[in-house]
């Protein structure tokens, strides 16, 4: 055993004494061999099984045949491959699969590989199964931007606001695929501090749904908030909601709208400026 943790270590320059965890991936958009984060021994080691030559694949062929463990390290779950071809059928399906194909132009790489690992992490959700170990995965490999990317899908937002956004951007006359991406990159790095408008909110419930993430927003010293609707009627509720709080819970707006669509941005009135 001994012998072929040292194997490991060599082949993968690996520190067993201060590493806690390795797993196996499969990404040719990525091209390192090895992705580890250097700050945080707790966060798995991931070896990118694409990036292999045919002397290191055929050495994991062997090693995953059985879970090993040495020195209090797990290195490998029995049911890798179970796990792998559990993903490659969920992206099979029909639904992911054009989901997929209609974000792949149109989001960065791994953007999109965060999208993929979201949709694997919902449905292993749904199945009632543990994501704890996925969700920290997502994290370790794309950060915060990969932690709301998951968060949007799993809310749903990738397919009630994201994409019907960008159709109906498209749609409009003079449309450049960077004005998508400009609303897109707010809402996903602004995601935590952001509302979402939908029709089943009446304009009551739109106001307080924006003073109450306002609070939230304030709470976390975050003078600003995002407000997102899709479909007339949320365009015409959003006007009314932040001109109802203009004088007394917002110093100012802009937005970015179409007759369907709006992006609104507000600077919250502060309590010492109130």
């Amino acid at each position: 055993m001994v012998a072929i943790v040292d194997k490991i270590s060599s082949i993968f320059k690996l520190d067993f004494s201060k590493l806690k965890k390795i797993s196996l991936f499969s990404d040719n958009k990525i091209k390192q061999k090895v992705v580890k984060n250097a700050n945080n021994f707790n966060a798995p080691v991931t070896i990118n099984v694409f990036q292999l030559n045919q002397a290191e694949k055929a050495f994991l062929k062997d090693w995953t045949k059985e879970s090993l463990t040495e020195k209090g390290v797990p290195l490998i779950r029995e049911d890798a491959s179970k796990i792998i071809e559990k993903h490659r059928q969920i992206e099979k399906l029909k639904e992911n699969k054009t989901f997929l194909d209609f974000f792949k132009d149109k989001i960065s790489s791994a953007d999109l590989q965060a999208l993929r690992a979201s949709i694997y992490l919902k449905q292993i959700r749904e199945e009632g199964q543990s994501i704890e170990e996925l969700k920290s995965g997502i994290i370790h490999r794309f950060g915060s931007r990969g932690n709301n990317i998951s968060n949007l899908y799993s809310a749903g937002y990738f397919h009630s606001q994201i994409k019907p956004l960008y159709e109906e951007m498209a749609s409009q006359a003079g449309f450049n695929p960077e004005q998508f991406k400009a609303e897109y990159e707010i809402i996903v790095t602004q995601s935590p501090h952001a509302v979402f408008i939908n029709s089943s909110m009446t304009p009551e419930q739109a106001k307080q749904a924006v003073i109450n993430r306002m609070k939230i927003s304030v709470q976390y010293g975050i003078k600003q908030l995002n407000i997102h609707g899709l479909g007339t009627s949320n365009v015409k509720k959003i006007y009314q909601v932040l001109e109802r709080l203009k004088p007394e819970c917002i110093e100012s707006y802009q937005y970015v709208s179409g007759d369907t669509y709006i992006n609104a941005r507000a600077v919250i009135l502060t309590p010492d400026k109130s």
